[in-house]
């Protein structure tokens, strides 16, 4: 896991995410990754958010599996301002998809 990693799949400069992973650590007022050389780790306070957006998508997931007609095959894009990258969480491309033909696509700009 690296800041390199998640700002190539985000499209957003390495720079950028580091500053918003700076800001939600200064918000939150605990580190979030231990920085290794050429590489990160969630701390446990890392860990527990992450247990928590975790939770938070499969809730949002699951409301919309339970509204959606299986027989839409409408695109949806929906755009989510950048707080963190996924912590710990694969790469929006590696995020399962439940309906066919649909997916994930990162963006964003930094």
């Amino acid at each position: 896991m690296s800041f390199t990693q998640a700002a190539h799949v985000l499209n957003v400069t390495q720079g950028a995410v580091s500053r918003q992973i700076k800001q939600l650590e200064d918000y939150l007022g605990v580190p979030l990754f231990i920085r290794l050389h050429h590489r990160l780790e969630l701390t446990d306070a890392g860990r527990q958010l992450l247990t928590k957006l975790e939770q938070s998508f499969n809730l949002m997931e699951g409301a919309v599996q339970e509204l959606r007609d299986p027989n839409q095959r409408q695109k949806l894009n929906i755009l989510v301002p950048l707080l963190t990258p996924p912590a710990g969480l694969p790469p929006p491309e590696r995020f399962p998809s439940p309906f066919p033909g649909t997916g994930t696509v990162g963006t964003g700009s930094g």
